[in-house]
């Protein structure tokens, strides 16, 4: 008894380098895109500092329980 099987071996392989080669230029263009911008993390990183001792002075923890470091930034 011979089985058919629902696609033929070469649409399946069509298929298959179409959808590999989508992926790889997509990764290929986000690693561009984000090897050309830099990332300074530092403005984002200050406003959620800010937010979180905001939330914890709003909810009466005291300002001498609350431990802040000195900013360093450093650059990768």
């Amino acid at each position: 008894m011979k089985h058919r099987m629902p696609h033929r071996w070469g649409y399946i392989a069509w298929g298959t380098a179409a959808v590999t080669i989508g992926a790889t230029v997509c990764v290929l263009l986000l690693t561009s895109a984000t090897g050309q911008s830099t990332l300074d993390l530092v403005p984002e990183t200050r406003a959620a500092l800010d937010r979180m001792e905001r939330v914890l002075n709003e909810n009466a923890i005291p300002a001498a329980s609350i431990k802040s470091d000195t900013e360093s930034i450093r650059h990768d």
